[in-house]
């Protein structure tokens, strides 16, 4: 039941990170860079990329793409209490997030 959950709350990130990805003007180039490194199995290229991400891009949406794509490499590569890190991450920082339609989803 526990992995359930954990199932559930990646889902609902993806969720939230597609919607945002999908209303975002512009994405980070280094967004773009990580999702190249993944989309061909390079999963520690990504999250590498995508730490950079949430530590130089200063768009909150874009920091919390970050950290969900992170999560989701971080499962693919076994790592699973650094995935859940980096969900706790996203949702401090939507949390954190004065945007009412993040919040909302």
């Amino acid at each position: 039941m526990r992995r359930v959950g954990y199932y559930l709350t990646i889902f609902i990130i993806t969720i939230i990170a597609i919607v945002t990805t999908s209303i975002a003007t512009a994405q980070s180039d280094y967004l773009q860079q990580g999702k190249q490194y993944y989309d061909r199995g390079q999963y520690s290229q990504a999250v590498r990329v995508w730490q950079q991400v949430v530590k130089l891009d200063k768009d909150i949406e874009n920091r919390i793409v970050g950290y969900n794509y992170q999560a989701i490499a971080f499962q693919n590569l076994g790592e699973y209490e650094k995935s859940n890190n980096a969900l706790q991450s996203a949702f401090e920082l939507l949390e954190d997030s004065n945007n009412s339609f993040l919040q909302a989803v």
